[in-house]
C-alpha cells in the first residue's frame, strides 16, 4: 500500500521534530510568547515573553545558550505561528545564527 501525500508530509514533519528541543513562539506586534519544550514535549521552564526587538531576541538567545551549556547535545527547532508579519524579524535574527525553523502550517 502506498502512502498518500498527506501521510508522507506528516512523517516528514515528525522526522524534523524528533529528538529536538522545541522553541514554540506565538508572535505579536510588541511581545512574543515563548515556550521551550523537551523532545518529549515537556516544558523546560515557564513560558515567557520577549520584546519584538533585537534586545528581546538576544534575551531568548541567552536562554538557549544556557540550555545548551547544561545539555550540550541539544538541537533547537523553532516552531512559529506565522500569523501576520510580526514573526519575520525573529526569523531573520535566528536564521543568521543557523537555527532551524518549522512552520506551523506545513
Amino acid at each position: 500500500m502506498e502512502l498518500s501525500k498527506t501521510q508522507r508530509r506528516k512523517i516528514e514533519k515528525r522526522k524534523q521534530v524528533t529528538g529536538k528541543t522545541i522553541v514554540a513562539i506565538d508572535p505579536a506586534s510588541k511581545k512574543h510568547q515563548v515556550a521551550i519544550l523537551t523532545p518529549e514535549s515537556i516544558p523546560m521552564m515557564r513560558s515567557f515573553k520577549i520584546f519584538n526587538t533585537g534586545q528581546g531576541f538576544k534575551r531568548l538567545l541567552r536562554k538557549l545558550e544556557g540550555i545548551k551549556k547544561e545539555f550540550p547535545v541539544t538541537k533547537f527547532l523553532f516552531a512559529i505561528e506565522p500569523s501576520g508579519h510580526y514573526w519575520i524579524p525573529l526569523l531573520f535574527f535566528f536564521k543568521k545564527r543557523v537555527f532551524k525553523f518549522a512552520s506551523c502550517w506545513l
